[in-house]
Protein backbone atom coordinates (compact mmCIF):
# COMPACT_ATOMS: atom_id res chain seq x y z
CA UNK A 1 0.00 0.00 0.00
CA UNK A 2 1.51 3.40 -0.92
CA UNK A 3 2.49 5.55 2.04
CA UNK A 4 0.04 8.30 1.14
CA UNK A 5 -2.81 5.76 1.18
CA UNK A 6 -2.22 4.62 4.77
CA UNK A 7 -5.32 5.06 6.97
CA UNK A 8 -5.50 7.39 9.90
CA UNK A 9 -4.27 5.50 12.98
CA UNK A 10 -7.14 6.77 15.12
CA UNK A 11 -9.64 5.38 12.61
CA UNK A 12 -7.87 2.04 12.55
CA UNK A 13 -7.77 1.91 16.37
CA UNK A 14 -11.52 2.61 16.53
CA UNK A 15 -12.20 -0.16 14.02
CA UNK A 16 -10.17 -2.65 16.06
CA UNK A 17 -11.84 -1.54 19.29
CA UNK A 18 -15.25 -1.98 17.73
CA UNK A 19 -14.38 -5.49 16.62
CA UNK A 20 -13.27 -6.28 20.17
CA UNK A 21 -16.56 -5.04 21.60
CA UNK A 22 -18.53 -7.31 19.26
CA UNK A 23 -16.40 -10.36 20.11
CA UNK A 24 -16.75 -9.70 23.84
CA UNK A 25 -20.50 -9.11 23.60
CA UNK A 26 -20.28 -5.41 24.45
CA UNK A 27 -22.44 -2.81 22.69
CA UNK A 28 -20.87 -1.20 19.66
CA UNK A 29 -19.24 2.21 19.57
CA UNK A 30 -21.66 5.12 19.35
CA UNK A 31 -22.14 7.07 16.15
CA UNK A 32 -21.36 4.16 13.78
CA UNK A 33 -23.75 2.71 11.23
CA UNK A 34 -24.27 -0.66 9.56
CA UNK A 35 -25.25 -4.00 11.05
CA UNK A 36 -22.69 -6.57 12.12
CA UNK A 37 -23.59 -10.29 12.09
CA UNK A 38 -24.29 -9.99 15.84
CA UNK A 39 -26.86 -7.24 15.23
CA UNK A 40 -24.70 -4.59 16.87
CA UNK A 41 -23.51 -1.53 14.95
CA UNK A 42 -20.65 -2.52 12.64
CA UNK A 43 -17.38 -0.61 12.66
CA UNK A 44 -16.59 1.48 9.63
CA UNK A 45 -13.18 0.67 8.23
CA UNK A 46 -10.67 3.44 7.56
CA UNK A 47 -10.55 4.66 3.94
CA UNK A 48 -8.52 2.37 1.69
CA UNK A 49 -8.86 -0.68 3.93
CA UNK A 50 -10.71 -3.89 3.12
CA UNK A 51 -12.23 -6.09 5.80
CA UNK A 52 -9.93 -9.04 5.04
CA UNK A 53 -6.92 -6.76 5.58
CA UNK A 54 -8.15 -5.95 9.07
CA UNK A 55 -8.79 -9.64 9.75
CA UNK A 56 -5.27 -10.60 8.61
CA UNK A 57 -3.76 -7.84 10.76
CA UNK A 58 -5.78 -9.05 13.74
CA UNK A 59 -4.44 -12.60 13.37
CA UNK A 60 -0.85 -11.37 13.05
CA UNK A 61 -1.24 -9.14 16.11
CA UNK A 62 -2.08 -12.10 18.33
CA UNK A 63 0.09 -14.67 16.55
CA UNK A 64 1.93 -17.16 18.73
CA UNK A 65 5.67 -17.57 19.02
CA UNK A 66 7.66 -19.51 16.44
CA UNK A 67 11.12 -21.09 16.16
CA UNK A 68 13.61 -19.93 13.55
CA UNK A 69 17.18 -20.76 12.56
CA UNK A 70 19.19 -17.59 13.11
CA UNK A 71 22.50 -18.89 11.71
CA UNK A 72 24.28 -22.00 10.40
CA UNK A 73 27.96 -22.60 11.07
CA UNK A 74 30.13 -25.10 9.16
CA UNK A 75 33.29 -26.03 11.00
CA UNK A 76 35.98 -28.71 11.09
CA UNK A 77 37.97 -27.16 13.91
CA UNK A 78 37.59 -23.37 14.12
CA UNK A 79 35.21 -21.07 12.31
CA UNK A 80 34.01 -17.47 12.31
CA UNK A 81 30.44 -16.93 13.48
CA UNK A 82 28.88 -13.84 15.03
CA UNK A 83 25.40 -15.14 15.89
CA UNK A 84 25.91 -14.96 19.66
CA UNK A 85 29.48 -13.67 20.12
CA UNK A 86 31.46 -10.87 18.45
CA UNK A 87 32.85 -11.98 15.10
CA UNK A 88 36.42 -11.43 13.96
CA UNK A 89 35.82 -12.37 10.35
CA UNK A 90 33.11 -13.08 7.80
CA UNK A 91 30.90 -15.97 8.99
CA UNK A 92 31.99 -19.35 7.58
CA UNK A 93 35.02 -17.80 5.87
CA UNK A 94 37.56 -20.27 7.31
CA UNK A 95 38.17 -22.72 4.41
CA UNK A 96 37.03 -26.32 4.77
CA UNK A 97 39.29 -29.31 4.13
CA UNK A 98 38.33 -32.21 1.85
CA UNK A 99 37.77 -35.63 3.44
CA UNK A 100 37.57 -34.31 6.99
CA UNK A 101 34.45 -34.69 9.16
CA UNK A 102 32.30 -31.56 9.19
CA UNK A 103 30.13 -30.19 11.98
CA UNK A 104 27.10 -28.09 11.07
CA UNK A 105 25.87 -25.99 14.00
CA UNK A 106 22.36 -24.59 13.80
CA UNK A 107 21.38 -21.67 16.05
CA UNK A 108 17.64 -22.05 16.75
CA UNK A 109 15.81 -19.43 18.78
CA UNK A 110 12.29 -18.51 19.80
CA UNK A 111 10.69 -15.58 17.99
CA UNK A 112 8.01 -14.03 20.16
CA UNK A 113 4.51 -13.25 18.93
CA UNK A 114 3.47 -9.70 18.05
CA UNK A 115 2.33 -8.97 21.61
CA UNK A 116 5.27 -10.74 23.22
CA UNK A 117 3.57 -14.12 23.48
CA UNK A 118 6.00 -16.97 24.11
CA UNK A 119 4.78 -20.52 24.58
CA UNK A 120 7.94 -22.18 23.22
CA UNK A 121 10.87 -21.13 25.43
CA UNK A 122 12.09 -24.18 27.35
CA UNK A 123 10.73 -26.64 24.79
CA UNK A 124 13.01 -28.93 22.77
CA UNK A 125 13.52 -29.00 19.02
CA UNK A 126 15.22 -31.53 16.82
CA UNK A 127 15.79 -31.72 13.08
CA UNK A 128 17.82 -33.18 10.26
CA UNK A 129 20.42 -32.21 7.69
CA UNK A 130 20.41 -33.48 4.11
CA UNK A 131 22.98 -33.26 1.32
CA UNK A 132 21.89 -33.65 -2.27
CA UNK A 133 23.37 -33.67 -5.75
CA UNK A 134 20.76 -32.50 -8.21
CA UNK A 135 17.52 -34.14 -7.10
CA UNK A 136 19.28 -37.10 -5.44
CA UNK A 137 19.79 -37.13 -1.67
CA UNK A 138 23.25 -38.51 -0.86
CA UNK A 139 23.26 -38.04 2.92
CA UNK A 140 20.70 -37.50 5.63
CA UNK A 141 21.40 -37.29 9.34
CA UNK A 142 19.88 -36.30 12.65
CA UNK A 143 21.42 -34.19 15.42
CA UNK A 144 24.19 -35.49 17.66
CA UNK A 145 21.86 -35.08 20.64
CA UNK A 146 19.07 -37.49 19.76
CA UNK A 147 16.39 -35.91 21.96
CA UNK A 148 17.03 -32.43 20.55
CA UNK A 149 18.04 -29.22 22.29
CA UNK A 150 16.22 -26.68 24.43
CA UNK A 151 15.31 -23.39 22.76
CA UNK A 152 14.99 -19.87 24.07
CA UNK A 153 16.49 -16.50 23.23
CA UNK A 154 19.39 -16.35 20.79
CA UNK A 155 21.52 -14.79 23.55
CA UNK A 156 20.98 -17.93 25.68
CA UNK A 157 23.06 -20.06 23.26
CA UNK A 158 26.66 -20.98 24.05
CA UNK A 159 28.35 -22.59 21.06
CA UNK A 160 31.07 -24.12 23.27
CA UNK A 161 28.67 -26.37 25.18
CA UNK A 162 28.40 -28.95 22.39
CA UNK A 163 25.35 -31.01 23.46
CA UNK A 164 25.18 -29.95 27.12
CA UNK A 165 22.72 -27.48 28.61
CA UNK A 166 23.17 -25.56 31.85
CA UNK A 167 20.69 -24.45 34.49
CA UNK A 168 21.53 -22.02 37.25
CA UNK A 169 20.54 -19.03 39.35
CA UNK A 170 21.72 -15.45 39.12
CA UNK A 171 21.38 -12.44 41.43
CA UNK A 172 20.74 -12.50 45.13
CA UNK A 173 22.85 -10.96 47.87
CA UNK A 174 21.98 -8.71 50.77
CA UNK A 175 21.06 -5.69 48.67
CA UNK A 176 20.83 -7.32 45.26
CA UNK A 177 17.78 -8.49 43.31
CA UNK A 178 16.07 -11.80 43.94
CA UNK A 179 17.54 -14.92 42.42
CA UNK A 180 16.37 -15.55 38.88
CA UNK A 181 16.77 -18.76 36.86
CA UNK A 182 19.37 -18.78 34.09
CA UNK A 183 19.31 -21.23 31.20
CA UNK A 184 22.20 -21.72 28.78
CA UNK A 185 21.47 -23.76 25.66
CA UNK A 186 23.70 -25.52 23.12
CA UNK A 187 23.52 -25.29 19.36
CA UNK A 188 21.74 -28.02 17.38
CA UNK A 189 24.69 -30.00 15.99
CA UNK A 190 24.95 -32.29 12.98
CA UNK A 191 27.89 -34.41 11.79
CA UNK A 192 28.66 -34.81 8.09
CA UNK A 193 30.96 -37.82 7.44
CA UNK A 194 34.35 -37.11 5.90
CA UNK A 195 33.46 -39.10 2.79
CA UNK A 196 30.88 -36.51 1.77
CA UNK A 197 33.21 -33.57 2.44
CA UNK A 198 34.79 -33.71 -1.00
CA UNK A 199 34.90 -31.44 -4.03
CA UNK A 200 31.50 -32.19 -5.55
CA UNK A 201 28.76 -29.70 -6.24
CA UNK A 202 26.05 -30.44 -3.69
CA UNK A 203 23.40 -28.60 -1.75
CA UNK A 204 22.71 -28.77 1.95
CA UNK A 205 19.31 -28.45 3.56
CA UNK A 206 18.48 -28.30 7.25
CA UNK A 207 15.17 -28.27 9.02
CA UNK A 208 14.01 -28.16 12.64
CA UNK A 209 10.80 -29.39 14.19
Amino acid sequence: MPTNDLPNLDDLAEAIAARLTRRLGVRGLPGQVGEAPSGEPDAELPPGWKRDQLEDGWQQLFSEASVGIESIEFTQSIQFNSAVTPGYGTPNSVPLVAYKTLVARAYPSVRRGRLGGDNLTGQKVTGEITLSVGNRIIHRGGPTRSDGVRVGRLSDIDRTLWDRQLNGLSGGGLDGPDLVPVFVNPTLNFLVPAYWCRPIHHRHCRSIY
